[in-house]
């Protein structure tokens, strides 16, 4: 049974005896993300992962609720990763940091997720991660993109080799930070192709009214940001690539823009998205700056295929095939 309420796109669905609301407006996204944060924080998964000890007490996308665990999981990832995004300095601090986490993991017998924070090393210094998958989606995406549009690709190199020092060819995060169409193009990017079509579902913890419609305890809550990003009345042109919408625009991903919630907003907002987004910017600025790209047969990129794959995450249906070619003044030798 399917109930429609008002311009403002609520869905109510009901699967058996389980009631489904799905939100496709920003404004509803606001009531259910921010006005009535704490009562939709719940989380709602599979029944057998609320049977995982580690589950409950070590992880903070899946922990049913938030509790002082998550809490405590959070505060320490404020801590070891800056507010600016950037990995603040001191190894002893971030090794005080780890510890914390390495600590609690052990006191519950924890286990890390593929979709929780996770720890990995450089040689230097130890970052945390979250949601690697998203990442990669959105890596495989923008490549995408920025094949099959040209006259952005070329402009996105230029931006970035205007941003490098002279006589350099290395890149790092303090030269990428500067690369505003380059951010630009990621937002576009996570706006048309948006890798969690309905962000991760939350839980009623108790009964609320939501755009005048009582929405009972337990029920399953979604927010279509999918729909939300391709919009027209939000966006316009909303189905074409266009970096420079996001240009001299105060719309960021930050959680307070609606209209664009691609790391969700609110309590349940996705712990590693400054981590994730700094790693699209590594990974792009070097396949960019570094390589020519082709497609296998030397087919004409303009008709490269974009059809995605809907699902729990929107992925291409197809994958992408690309041939790479070291730019010659590159060449060594």
């Amino acid at each position: 049974m399917i109930h429609l309420h008002g311009p403002h796109l609520l869905i109510i669905i009901r699967l058996g005896s389980q009631l489904v609301v799905v939100a496709s407006s920003p404004a509803i996204a606001m009531e259910i993300l921010k006005t009535h944060d704490k009562i939709f924080s719940g989380r709602n998964l599979p029944y057998r992962c609320f049977q995982i000890i580690e589950m409950k007490q070590s992880s903070l996308t899946m922990s049913s609720q938030c509790n002082d665990a998550r809490k405590f999981l959070r505060a320490i990832g404020h801590n070891f990763i800056s507010v600016s995004g950037v990995v603040k300095d001191g190894f002893l601090e971030q090794k005080k940091c780890l510890k914390k986490v390495i600590n609690h993991k052990v006191s519950v017998r924890a286990r890390i997720f593929p979709y929780d924070i996770v720890v990995f090393g450089d040689g230097n210094r130890e970052l945390l991660i979250a949601g690697t998958d998203s990442t990669i989606i959105t890596i495989v995406w923008l490549m995408a993109e920025l094949i099959k549009n040209l006259d952005i690709f070329l402009r996105l190199r230029e931006e970035i080799g205007q941003a490098i020092k002279p006589n350099s060819t290395s890149l790092d995060e303090s030269i990428l930070s500067r690369c505003e169409y380059f951010q630009a193009c990621i937002n576009e990017t996570l706006r048309l192709h948006i890798p969690g079509p309905f962000l991760v579902p939350h839980q009623a913890l108790e009964n609320c009214i939501l755009n005048n419609y009582l929405i009972p305890k337990d029920s399953i809550v979604l927010v279509n940001a999918w729909a939300i990003h391709l919009d027209p009345n939000n966006w316009e042109d909303a189905a074409s690539f266009k970096p420079d919408r996001f240009l001299d625009s105060k719309i960021d991903f930050l959680g307070s823009c609606f209209e664009f919630i691609p790391f969700s907003s609110g309590r349940r907002m996705c712990p590693g998205f400054h981590m994730g987004f700094r790693n699209i910017l590594l990974v792009v600025a070097s396949l960019v700056y570094y390589f020519d790209w082709s497609l296998p047969g030397g087919e004409d990129l303009r008709n490269l295929d974009m059809t995605d794959k809907f699902c729990t995450t929107l992925k291409r249906e197809k994958p992408l095939y690309l041939v790479p070619r070291l730019r010659e003044r590159f060449h060594v030798g």
